[in-house]
């Protein structure tokens, strides 16, 4: 069982998957991406299971462990991690206690992504599933060609209510154990220069007990900076571009509106965004 075992705790259009890679660019390091989602990773048939559990419709599937039982749970986890040191979940898709319980049974950090600005992350995840695009370095002939669309307004605050329900649970639990949460925000994690981003991946290492790539020896480090360069490359983030947006929501200027309104009456609900 590997000594730096963390989690990757995400919702959609976080910058989990670039930070996923971040961390596997560092040479003591084994980081998963997506290990229990249906298309990557592990299968169930790998552990005597019928992979018909990792499918089903609208999503149900996209995180199967939580629908065996606990031996089998186990199994599968101690597999991961005798593999890899961490690995990301979408919150969102694995019941709330059984993380805290993959958390405290692997003496897991726990690296959690949000996005300051709802908005921008509610517009970037509509205009990525209505172009089948997910990844900035995805192949183009995947990108849907798609003609300007309207997003209907009551499902707009529903998804907005969806993450931030998902977001109380999850830190509300998390609260009672600080000393293992590590924090990233999207907006301030992903800015300024490409020295800065470095910088801040390097705290990320050190936080998570390992050294920094400066301690690292020449021959390990030069790699690793190499991915680094590749990884926080600003063209592959996820901030909604604003020409884009007008581009393909028809009915953006209501939508801004909307949420402009939804925030005025929802103090309670944000308070713990």
């Amino acid at each position: 069982m590997r000594t730096h075992r963390f989690l990757i705790l995400s919702e959609p259009r976080t910058g989990s998957n670039n930070l996923s890679y971040c961390l596997d660019a560092h040479p003591e390091l084994v980081v998963g991406n997506e290990l229990l989602h249906p298309d990557n990773g592990v299968r169930p048939s790998a552990f005597g299971l019928d992979d018909a559990i990792a499918t089903s419709v609208g999503g149900g599937g996209y995180h199967w462990i939580h629908r065996v039982d606990e031996a089998v749970q186990r199994r599968v986890l101690v597999s991961l991690f005798e593999h890899h040191d961490g690995f990301k979940i979408h919150a969102q898709h694995v019941p709330v206690e059984m993380i805290i319980r993959i958390v405290q049974e692997f003496d897991c950090h726990v690296i959690l992504m949000k996005r300051v600005s709802l908005f921008d992350q509610a517009i970037s995840n509509y205009i990525a599933i209505a172009r089948n695009r997910w990844h900035a370095d995805e192949k183009l002939s995947r990108m849907v060609n798609v003609q300007p669309f309207e997003i209907p307004e009551k499902h707009f605050i529903q998804w907005l209510e969806w993450i931030l329900n998902g977001r109380r649970a999850l830190w509300g639990r998390l609260r009672t154990m600080p000393e293992r949460v590590v924090l990233i925000e999207y907006e301030s994690f992903y800015s300024g220069s490409h020295d800065d981003k470095v910088q801040r991946v390097n705290v990320l290492y050190h936080m998570l007990g390992l050294r920094t790539l400066e301690e690292c020896e020449m021959s390990l480090r030069q790699p690793a900076y190499a991915k680094l360069q590749h990884y926080l490359d600003t063209s592959r983030q996820k901030l909604t571009d604003a020409d884009l947006a007008e581009q393909m929501v028809r009915n953006l200027a209501d939508i801004r509106q909307l949420y402009a309104l939804w925030v005025m009456r929802s103090f309670e609900k944000l308070a713990i965004a």
